[in-house]
């Protein structure tokens, strides 16, 4: 999959400097591409959330359901390090009364969360993960992230094939203008290719209680270059 956009400046300019003259002339093109990919790595954000009476008690109950949200995960995930708490928060449960006198809502009670972020390289396993963690507590699935972590030779290929269309791009423009393309002048990366994982929502479940299905989708890869060639 490629898309390319290109934007191309032609500049002939004229300067006189007594009775001799210089002439510049160059065409600057700027192009970007963008280049699709197999994911080679997935994180999973999912955890528990829980209410209480009291702010003690909830943090409580989400720390007992964590532990054996932890604990399902074990055979799923070896190194330890590929699983990280994201997100630890404890608000309070108000009311749905009206404020009183003073504006204030009445509390009623605390909600505690701990979501966590799994690193998983066996993409036939997240599905398994998922539904494990669920039925040991998670009650907070909020998404899946595919990404490329090995991403080193995808974004030199994104780099080649922006060059590669600037130079198409400027081969015409300066045939149209009956001209020859002489040698690049400057060459300005629009900044390091750029990811955009791909993100699937982990709300779905087979309706006859076969668990999760997880497909992966490709990952974007974006490259973007301005070239400026001498004319001849």
């Amino acid at each position: 999959m490629r898309r390319y956009w290109m934007v191309a400046t032609l500049l002939l300019c004229g300067v006189c400097m007594g009775a001799a003259q210089v002439e510049t002339k160059g065409l600057t093109v700027t192009s970007e591409s963008e280049i699709s990919v197999e994911p080679d790595a997935a994180r999973i954000a999912l955890g528990v959330t829980a209410e209480a009476p009291t702010a003690r008690e909830a943090q409580t109950k989400v720390n007992e359901m964590m532990t054996k949200v932890m604990q399902s995960l074990g055979s799923f995930v070896r190194d330890r390090k590929d699983i990280q708490t994201t997100q630890l928060s404890l608000n309070p449960v108000y009311s749905n009364e009206r404020p009183d006198m003073r504006g204030e809502r009445k509390i009623v009670g605390y909600q505690a969360s701990h979501v966590l972020t799994i690193r998983m390289t066996d993409f036939n396993r997240i599905g398994p993960a998922i539904d494990a963690a669920i039925t040991a507590g998670a009650n907070n699935v909020q998404s899946i992230q595919f990404l490329l972590e090995n991403d080193a030779q995808a974004r030199a290929e994104a780099s080649r094939r922006a060059v590669a269309a600037a130079r198409a791009e400027a081969e015409v423009l300066a045939s149209a203008a009956g001209m020859q393309l002489g040698s690049v002048e400057a060459i300005v990366s629009m900044g390091a290719p750029t990811m955009m994982p791909f993100m699937a929502k982990a709300a779905m479940f087979d309706a006859q209680g076969g668990g999760m299905e997880v497909m992966p989708g490709n990952v974007r890869i974006r490259s973007s270059v301005t070239i400026r060639w001498a004319l001849r």
